[in-house]
């Protein structure tokens, strides 16, 4: 997928929601969901609280950008481990 960078917080943004700039700080503002309650929109978080987040985008996906300079990526939602998730 090619394009401009993804972020959590400026996809949030982009529908009038401000979100903490940090991966930390987003995880200690939302209101956790179990995976089993996941919905469109849901800040992931895989590994732990501080180290890579994405947004679930239904069906068992969610996207993420892995690091600078990497394209964007849909993955399965269990292609890294699950550590928790949260929404806004």
């Amino acid at each position: 997928m090619d394009g401009p960078p993804f972020s959590v917080s400026a996809a949030w943004h982009a529908a009038g929601v401000s979100l903490p700039r940090t991966v930390q700080q987003q995880y200690d503002a939302g209101r956790k969901v179990a995976k089993s309650d996941l919905q469109p929109g849901d800040i992931i978080y895989w590994y732990n609280s501080t180290q890579n987040n994405g947004m679930y985008v239904g069906n068992g996906k969610a996207i993420h950008a892995p690091r600078t300079g990497k394209n964007v990526e849909i993955v399965p939602l269990d292609s890294m481990p699950f550590f928790a998730a949260s929404r806004p």
